[in-house]
């Protein structure tokens, strides 16, 4: 039976050509396989859970091949079937860390690749600059401006919201934060448009 170590980011039932469910659902993670099915409530239920959580988890599932086959390829389509996930160990250790047990949204950056992210804007900026004031290419005085920026990239906090203002993950999507006279954005639910 392979094992997938991913993060489920949907779990959604699939339609006939009619519009209608089927019984079954498609589990759609950020690894490869990319989607697998199943029609178990258990493991449907299983899987909202862990798509909730946005936990990092060792998928069980197997594969069959189908009876239907590809026309492009002149082979049968594979099939790729559900059959429980668990929590990853670094999940574990992931939830423990978090005070609140909270979903985070985003990923951190580990701190070695942070650094070397703003060495490189930093000689960027730095060539840049020499350049623009006309100082020539030495490379001692690049070197040294580019520590100093990416130095100061590093170690500058990300700013708050400015006073008065509502950070914009609590403003719930489609209303208005409380202040603003501007109208709820327009959603366009016919795409691509009609001619």
């Amino acid at each position: 039976m392979p094992q997938l170590r991913t993060r489920i980011t949907d779990v959604k039932p699939k339609l006939n050509r009619d519009g209608d469910p089927t019984g079954w659902f498609a589990i759609t993670t950020t690894g490869t396989p990319k989607t697998l099915e199943t029609s178990q409530e258990d493991l449907i239920a299983e899987a909202r859970e862990f798509r909730d959580t946005g936990l990092l988890v060792e998928i069980d599932y197997d594969e069959k091949e189908s009876q239907a086959i590809n026309q492009h390829t002149g082979k049968p389509f594979v099939n790729r079937y559900y059959n429980g996930a668990t929590a990853a160990k670094e999940a574990d250790d992931e939830v423990a860390a978090r005070s609140d047990g909270q979903r985070q949204y985003g990923w951190k950056t580990d701190p070695d690749d942070a650094w070397r992210i703003c060495l490189s804007v930093g000689l960027e900026r730095a060539v840049q600059l020499a350049i623009a004031r006309g100082n020539g290419l030495d490379k001692a005085a690049i070197s040294s401006e580019a520590l100093d920026l990416a130095e100061l990239l590093y170690t500058t906090a990300k700013p708050g919201p400015a006073k008065g203002e509502t950070p914009a993950e609590s403003v719930p999507f489609g209303e208005q934060p409380s202040g603003t006279t501007e109208p709820a954005p327009y959603i366009d639910d016919e795409w691509p448009p009609r001619e």
